[in-house]
């Protein structure tokens, strides 16, 4: 082969190899997608559940205990509670003794000290009756609440308002214990605060305690006696009431 022939084959060969390698490397790289490349998703993090908010601990109120239950005090002595007084008949007279049937069918002695008051009920009228004044009523109650009146007894201050419980075991009423509000008409208040018109009559008798003596003291008489005490036999006030 001529000089010139090389010169011509050189170059020849150097094109066929630069497009050889060309096509290879073109060959070796990943065809282009027609496709978009879709964005892959973050990975999302696993959620964290909010921690429970505590209420705050709330003290539980104090029990209160109940108020204990006062029993009320009684507002009187009642003729069967009241052991210092006896309700009878006088049976006999013993110089300073005497002897009482009671109501509760008991006879009892009672003996006359110097201390021992007599107390013998007078007659009074109407006109006489005050306010403040503090009765003991035994009539009949009308449906308004008004008392015809059959006997009306007076209280005295100094008197204790039980030895007048004789009059509540009758049976010629209804026993009512009352103040005096207004004189004319007659009114009084009676122990449960309720209002009442008091009327009289031709039969009705009102009685005031004035003083007796060891003298009225007799058989067959109506008495009330308060002792000393609920065991002594000495009588402290003896009310001689008029024969029924």
């Amino acid at each position: 082969m001529s000089l010139k022939n090389k010169s011509l084959l050189f170059p020849v060969v150097l094109i066929t190899a630069v497009i050889f390698i060309t096509t290879i490397c073109f060959a070796q790289s990943p065809a282009p997608s027609p496709y978009p490349t879709a964005t892959k998703k973050p990975t999302a993090s696993p959620a964290v559940s909010p921690k429970p908010t505590t209420s705050p601990a709330v003290s539980p109120k104090p029990t209160v205990s109940p108020k204990p239950v006062v029993s009320p005090k009684p507002t009187g002595t009642t003729a069967s509670a009241a052991k210092d007084i006896v309700l009878g008949k006088i049976t006999a007279v013993m110089g300073n003794s005497f002897l009482v049937a009671a109501k509760d069918g008991s006879s009892k002695n009672f003996n006359i000290t110097a201390s021992t008051r007599f107390l013998k009920p007078v007659s009074i009228t109407e006109s006489q009756l005050k306010e403040k004044d503090k009765l003991v009523i035994i009539g009949k109650e009308e449906t308004n609440g008004a008392v015809t009146a059959l006997l009306i007894r007076v209280i005295s201050p100094n008197m204790p308002e039980d030895l007048f419980s004789m009059d509540k075991n009758t049976d010629s009423g209804k026993f009512i214990k009352g103040t005096v509000t207004k004189a004319a008409p007659l009114t009084i208040k009676d122990s449960d605060g309720k209002e009442r018109a008091v009327k009289t009559t031709k039969v009705t008798r009102i009685r005031k305690a004035g003083f007796g003596s060891q003298a009225d003291l007799k058989a067959e008489e109506n008495v009330v006696v308060k002792t000393v005490s609920e065991t002594s036999s000495d009588a402290k006030v003896i009310i001689i009431f008029e024969k029924r």
